[in-house]
């Protein structure tokens, strides 16, 4: 690959990344998935048309260039906007690592971390999360929407390509007994 189309590749991600800080530090959109979607995919895709049509960039010209920097930038964004959710959410490991580097030189023990683990927070901010688009309300109880039941299957697919086990409610919370 050209140090050029490299150098084309990574500018229209970071461009699209300061566009998506800027934004999101106006104003938080309600839907951020798809705000990130029309950043990184639609933005780039009519700019790319609009110098097309204008004939300003000679790179475009080239099908090759122009897939290779398109792949680029798609691989980019795509890893970012898988990453960004886990990114979001405060994490229980997050959570355990903030509190221990709070405590160092000298480190905290299990006991002491446990203290700080607020499991019911962590559970109510993950379903809230989840309910923004792959579970529903429904009554009193929750379902899946279509993104989850496409969500759920294309995990389980990964997981059997991958050699992995499917688990079950049962092995997943042996203590709980929920179904």
């Amino acid at each position: 690959m050209s140090p050029v189309l490299l150098l084309y590749g990574l500018t229209t991600f970071v461009i699209c990344f300061c566009i998506h800080l800027l934004l999101w530090r106006i104003r938080r959109p309600g839907n951020e998935v798809l705000a990130l979607l029309l950043i990184f995919f639609i933005m780039p895709l009519l700019v790319i048309c609009f110098l097309r049509f204008l004939d300003r960039v000679e790179f475009l010209s080239h099908p090759v260039n122009l897939a290779t920097v398109s792949l680029l930038h798609l691989a980019l964004s795509i890893a970012y906007i898988i990453t960004y959710p886990a990114a979001r959410a405060t994490s229980p490991t997050l959570k355990i690592l903030l509190v221990v580097a709070s405590a160092m030189p000298n480190g905290l023990t299990r006991a002491e971390i446990v203290k700080y683990v607020d499991v019911p927070e962590l559970f109510s901010n993950c379903l809230k999360d989840l309910e923004c688009s792959l579970i529903a309300r429904e009554g009193d109880g929750f379902v899946l929407t279509w993104k989850g039941k496409l969500a759920v299957r294309l995990l389980i697919l990964f997981r059997r390509m991958l050699g992995l086990q499917i688990p079950t409610v049962d092995k997943l919370f042996p203590h709980k007994g929920l179904l």
